[in-house]
């Protein structure tokens, strides 16, 4: 996993359901890499750590993160969770599917 900051603030934050999920996410990371975006990567389970998750999202805006892009393989309900937060406009699609957009 990786994040991209060269000393900026933050601007996106790339949060999925498991390391299982990176094979997928880290495209997203490898494009804002390319465009010089300042990013952070988290592994938050939405089962096993809500309240992390919670925090995450809850934290975001103080961060400087204005996009959360969020994907997990079988667990529609964590893009819910992490859509039910308004701090940042949100990009969200279950591993495999379509993407939802709030925000």
């Amino acid at each position: 996993m990786s994040s991209y900051t060269m000393n900026k603030p933050l601007q996106v934050g790339v949060v999925m359901g498991s390391q299982s999920d990176w094979e997928t996410m880290r495209h997203a990371a490898s494009v804002l890499e390319q465009f010089l975006i300042p990013f952070e990567t988290k592994i938050v389970s939405a089962h096993r750590t809500p309240k992390r998750l919670y925090d995450f999202c809850a934290s975001a805006k103080k961060r400087g993160v204005k996009i959360i892009i969020a994907g997990a393989g079988g667990a529609a309900h964590f893009q819910d969770r992490v859509g039910g937060h308004r701090h940042a406009a949100i990009r969200e699609g279950g591993i495999g599917r379509g993407v939802i957009e709030h925000g």
